[in-house]
């Protein structure tokens, strides 16, 4: 234990020292056990474009899943027409994208990161609801935007019941929610990998 005196210039010279020291050691520490490893970790385009791939190979699998169980899939002459498969065409696993949804999927992704970082210590089912609703809205919004600038929306689901303007389907909100559980994963892993590297 250091005893301060009070009498002299070189002792309150080496008390100032010595407790600027402490004070950055202190306040060093208190950085490093604050510091998140998820904040703000990586670049934005190659994020982008791991959001992008990622999206893609996703829509890939849903619609190729989603067919075979199905037995039907999108008429490429009018999304909205569902067309019969034959046993051997269901099981061709053919799975389809759209080229609009690339960059949907990245610029979605790089929205989703500041998001994610403002409720990362939230409840996973109220961050899923979160997720489910957001989802619904880019994709309404896209949807709607892509209509009024091409004429056509490349996903139509005006076949299906529980559609809003054939933008969104209501019954695929479990599909969403569980979907942005899954970014988070994905957020988590980037950020991760841009610290080692």
């Amino acid at each position: 234990m250091v005893r301060w005196r009070r009498s002299g210039p070189c002792q309150a010279q080496s008390r100032r020292f010595v407790c600027g020291a402490r004070f950055k050691l202190e306040r060093s520490r208190s950085a490093r056990i604050t510091r998140s490893p998820y904040r703000s970790a990586g670049r934005p385009l190659e994020h982008f474009l791991i959001y992008g791939v990622f999206g893609w190979c996703a829509e890939i699998l849903w619609t190729a899943c989603h067919d075979f169980i199905t037995g039907y899939r999108v008429d490429p002459a009018d999304p909205s027409v569902r067309v019969p498969l034959s046993p051997p065409e269901r099981w061709r696993l053919t799975g389809q994208t759209y080229l609009w949804m690339f960059p949907l999927y990245g610029a979605g992704g790089l929205l989703f990161e500041p998001i994610h970082n403002a409720l990362r210590h939230h409840p996973w089912p109220l961050r899923g609801l979160v997720w489910m609703v957001l989802i619904f809205l880019i994709e309404y919004l896209s949807g709607w935007l892509l209509r009024r600038l091409t004429g056509r929306c490349p996903w139509d689901y005006a076949c299906v019941s529980t559609n809003i303007h054939g933008l969104v389907r209501l019954d695929y909100a479990p599909v969403w929610f569980i979907f942005g559980l899954l970014l988070e994963h994905l957020h988590d892993t980037l950020n991760h990998l841009a610290l080692i590297v």
